[in-house]
């Protein structure tokens, strides 16, 4: 009888160890593909950075916009709130849907977790690819249209008004919406069909401006990069 329930005993101490053994190799094999799927979107994203620095070598200006882009993205996702993380994810990715589920997988989840750190990398590499593809499409890559700079004077005297003309050349794609000028983050208007740079030089030394014209195209804008300076003596 004792040697019965010693043969049971034994049997399932080994049945345990084995279905403990059996759980432990899961386990270390689950985090195992969560590490790898980690370290490929680590990949994936760096292979974004390279396209675009290979893309946009010769375009600084155009590059120099992306990257603030990028700069905003990385400001936000490195916050602790997952709030607003959330709210750059649908303005970005504009899937609100999409972005209610992911992000209730998210708060769910220890933020010490594997799980936390993969749905995080996810999220980067699905805004950073976004990113990549409205620069892609906002780009024109063709010679056939362009924004140039018409100054009165390059160099003026303090005190005195600096005056441009800004003008695009090529095609207007959508002639119900007018092209509008964006420099240093104020907007111009065409006025007459023209538009206007002014601004009174208040220091000596060279000015630098950097901006970007807007042209409609179908339900989407095309934004051509530009900047210009001048000489306050």
């Amino acid at each position: 009888m004792k040697s019965k329930k010693l043969f049971l005993s034994i049997t399932i101490n080994i049945v345990l160890i084995i279905a403990l053994s059996i759980s432990l190799y899961c386990t270390i094999k689950q985090r195992q593909v969560k590490q790898t799927t980690i370290n490929i979107l680590d990949e994936m994203i760096k292979e974004i950075d390279t396209n675009i620095s290979n893309n946009f070598q010769y375009f600084e200006m155009q590059k120099s916009f992306i990257e603030e882009d990028i700069d905003s993205f990385y400001l936000i996702y490195n916050q602790k709130s997952i709030l607003n993380l959330k709210r750059y994810y649908i303005e970005i990715i504009k899937k609100p849907i999409e972005a209610e589920i992911l992000f209730n997988v998210v708060n769910s989840l220890s933020t010490q977790s594997q799980d936390y750190l993969l749905i995080k990398k996810i999220i980067e590499y699905r805004i950073l690819k976004k990113i990549q593809e409205n620069a892609y499409m906002d780009f024109v890559w063709f010679d056939g249209i362009g924004v140039s700079v018409f100054p009165k004077n390059d160099t003026i005297t303090l005190g005195t008004e600096y005056v441009a003309e800004i003008t695009n050349y090529g095609v207007i794609f959508n002639k119900k919406e007018l092209p509008f000028i964006v420099i240093d983050n104020d907007t111009i208007i065409a006025e007459m069909g023209q538009y206007t740079f002014r601004e009174k030089a208040t220091k000596k030394g060279i000015i630098k401006h950097k901006g970007s014209m807007h042209l409609p195209q179908d339900n989407r804008w095309i934004k051509l990069p530009m900047d210009f300076e001048y000489y306050v003596k």
